[in-house]
């Protein structure tokens, strides 16, 4: 299954430009999963708390997802671009079934509810199930989630 690109919500272009977001800043940055029913690729939803249809919680998933690790927000291959990246985030299945899984969510948690979408990205054309002791690993682009250039 080949996931597609990230694509950036509305608002997070404008507040990346307005430095409205810290794209650097570790322990920020979540990652979750979503159903087939959610609403995530609205690009004109701006919180994490708009977002409907997450994955259920248990079996190895958490509500709200987990906190990306190793965050960067560097120069890329020339002086003119700048790309957001993050060490490859995985969920390991223990007992039984993580469902429905389609899409998944970066957003910044800066408040217990969530807080602004970031982007989103489209992991399959179907939904797919990860089953007990299997794991699931995000591949993230050599290039890193986004870059601007």
């Amino acid at each position: 299954m080949a996931a597609q690109a990230w694509k950036v919500y509305d608002e997070a272009k404008d507040a990346i430009g307005s430095a409205g977001l810290d794209l650097s800043s570790q322990g920020l940055w979540q990652i979750a999963l979503f159903k087939s029913t959610s609403n995530v690729a609205t690009e004109t939803l701006s919180l994490y708390s708009e977002l409907i249809s997450e994955v259920d919680n248990g079996n190895g998933y958490l509500t709200k997802g987990s906190t990306l690790a190793g965050i960067t927000w560097l120069t890329g291959a020339s002086a003119g671009e700048m790309r957001f990246d993050c060490t490859d985030p995985y969920w390991s299945c223990d007992t039984a079934n993580i469902t429905s899984i389609k899409f998944a969510v970066i957003y910044a948690s800066t408040s217990a509810g969530g807080g602004p979408l970031l982007c989103y990205s489209s992991l399959s054309s179907s939904v797919f199930v990860v089953t007990p002791t299997n794991r699931l690993t995000l591949n993230i682009s050599a290039n890193g989630v986004l870059e601007l250039n």
